[in-house]
C-alpha cells in the first residue's frame, strides 16, 4: 500500500501495478490517472548575500591572553554578528577565530587576517566555511 502511494505521488498511476505484464484491465476495475504533483521548496529562495559562518585556524595561541589580545582586534571588525576566539591546542600553540558576518554583508579573509596579526604576530593558517 505504501509503496502503491509513493509511485502514485511520483506521478505513476496504480493501474500500472494492479494486474501482471499481460492480463487486461476491465474497465470497471481500471484506476483513474492523477496528475503528477510538482514539487514545492522547502524553504524560500535565499538572498542573494547569506551571512555564514568562517572559522580561521590561527598558530600561535597558547593561553586566555592570547585570546583577548586578538578577540580585542578582530572584534571590532565592521558587520560582524558573532565572534569567537578560543584557543585549540595550547601545546601545539593552535587556537581559533569563528566569525559570522551580519546577513547580507561579506568580511574580506584579508581583514581578518590583518587583525589577527596585528594582534601579537599570530598567524591564520587555515580557513574554513
Amino acid at each position: 500500500m505504501k509503496l502503491l502511494l509513493i509511485l502514485t505521488l511520483l506521478g505513476f498511476s496504480a493501474s500500472s501495478f494492479a494486474k501482471p505484464v499481460g492480463e487486461q484491465q476491465s474497465p470497471e476495475n481500471a484506476v483513474e490517472k492523477t496528475t503528477p504533483l510538482t514539487p514545492v521548496p522547502a524553504t524560500p529562495n535565499p538572498p542573494a548575500q547569506v551571512a555564514g559562518k568562517v572559522t580561521y585556524e590561527v598558530k600561535g595561541m597558547h593561553c586566555e591572553a592570547c585570546e583577548a589580545s586578538i578577540k580585542e582586534k578582530v572584534c571590532a571588525l565592521p558587520n560582524l554578528q558573532s565572534c569567537e576566539v578560543r584557543t585549540t591546542d595550547s601545546n601545539k600553540k593552535i587556537g581559533e577565530v569563528v566569525i559570522v558576518p551580519k546577513e547580507g554583508t561579506k568580511l574580506k579573509d584579508s581583514d581578518v587576517k590583518k587583525a589577527v596579526k596585528s594582534a601579537g604576530g599570530f598567524k591564520v593558517t587555515e580557513i574554513h566555511r
